[in-house]
């Protein structure tokens, strides 16, 4: 007898593992913002002290100049756009793809 993919113990198999998959893939996701929550939460509950030794030992900066702040604002506005022209090519379907051969070098060297 021939057995094809589609037999009842294959079939059964197959259905009983999607949900495992998306089940896990949740669990991630909710690891993923637990870990956040505990990450903002210790910066919160750091010492401003403590925070700010970090903060210029990770800069290499001075953090109290506000000229400073103003650079780390505008870096991060500019790659909040590079990667929303990325992300929002996507919306438009079948363009996403194509234009992503042109965007990801251009965003690449920005």
């Amino acid at each position: 007898r021939r057995h094809s993919f589609f037999c009842t113990t294959h079939y059964q198999r197959l259905i009983m593992e999607v949900p495992g998959i998306v089940a896990l893939f949740g669990y991630l996701c909710l690891a993923g913002v637990i870990m956040f929550a505990l990450l903002v939460t210790g910066f919160v509950l750091l010492p401003a002290d403590r925070l700010e030794s970090l903060l210029r030992r990770t800069t290499g900066q001075d953090t109290k100049d506000p000229a400073v702040w103003r650079g780390f604002v505008v870096n991060l506005v500019a790659a909040l756009v590079i990667d929303g022209v990325g992300n929002g090519s996507y919306a438009l379907p079948g363009i996403g793809e194509g234009s992503d051969l042109l965007w990801a070098p251009m965003s690449a060297m920005m």
